[in-house]
């Protein structure tokens, strides 16, 4: 089966081997609805098993953004959060999902503030999930 049958479309420009980009929505609900979720201050992680067979070796990422007023913090929070996600991407198990959310003022947050919140909430989430 091919990604195109799965309804997955992966975003792989720039990307590492191992980090597989889903745009919004393209997670199916199944999969979404089982993720462990952890809250950070600044990001929520929402983090599970998430087997396809377009690529099981592969590290399934997608970055959100809810409750901002402009467009334009709310792209730059996502941005900030595919950028701490590309700095962790050794500290991500490979096969799995791990959507991670941000919230309003996380566009504004020191950078590595941001990475360290986004590493204790992943780590959290794969601690108490198991």
């Amino acid at each position: 089966m091919k990604k195109e049958e799965l309804g997955l479309r992966f975003d792989l420009a720039g990307a590492s081997p191992n980090l597989l980009w889903l745009r919004k929505r393209h997670a199916p609900f199944e999969a979404r609805k089982n993720l462990r979720a952890s809250k950070g201050k600044y990001a929520d992680v929402r983090f599970g098993r998430y087997c396809c067979s377009a690529s099981q070796d592969g590290v399934f990422a997608s970055v959100e953004a809810h409750g901002f007023r402009r467009a334009v913090d709310r792209n730059l929070a996502k941005r900030r959060a595919k950028g701490c996600l590309y700095d962790l991407r050794d500290f991500l198990k490979p096969g799995n999902l791990y959507i991670v959310i941000c919230r309003p003022g996380s566009e504004a947050m020191d950078y590595q503030v941001l990475v360290n919140d986004i590493k204790k909430a992943i780590s959290e989430s794969e601690r108490f999930g198991k």
